[in-house]
Parts: structure tokens; sequence; C-alpha cells
């Protein structure tokens, strides 16, 4: 919640190409909210609720991915938990 629009949509199209690249069905998952979540942040309007709530969509997705890569496995948890966070603090928690 504290980055630059230009910086986040920059990092958004870098996290979801590469999410495409490793044609793996969950991360195809993953690359799906990352274009939602691009989406309510190119809204004339921002909208923290729907942004909040692309943010836990985003969450739950990064949450579902089951890796073996040790080294990928822990970034993927923190990410989901900052996610998480974001969502909720801006009013994104699903009823």
């Amino acid at each position: 919640t504290s980055m630059y629009p230009k910086t986040a949509m920059a990092s958004i199209d870098h996290w979801e190409a590469r999410c495409r690249a490793a044609d793996d069905a969950p991360l195809t998952v993953v690359a799906d909210g990352l274009v939602a979540l691009r989406g309510a942040l190119s809204q004339d309007r921002l909208d923290g609720r729907a942004i909040g709530r692309a943010l836990l969509d985003l969450a739950e997705a990064t949450e579902a991915v089951q890796t073996d890569d040790a080294h990928l496995a822990p970034q993927l948890k923190r990410m989901a938990a900052g996610l998480r966070r974001a969502g909720t603090s801006l009013g994104g928690a699903k009823v």
C-alpha cells in the first residue's frame, strides 16, 4: 500500500510475465489475479475496496501455489501474507 502507481504497474507486469512464462496452472491463476489487480489500479477513480478484494484474491491464488522449490516457497508465503495484509487494510475483506 506504499508503492507509487507507476512502480506497482511495472511490478505487476513483471510478475505476470514470469508467471505466464512458467506454464504452470497455479501460476496462471496468479497471473490472472495480477491482471485483475492491474485493472483495479487502472481505474480513473480508485476504489479501495475493489483493490482490496483484488489483493485478497491474489493472496489466495498465491497461497494455493504448491512448490518443492526451497527458495520459492518462503517467498510465496511472504508475498501472500503481504497481499492479505494490504487487501484487508483497504477494506477488501470478503463477507
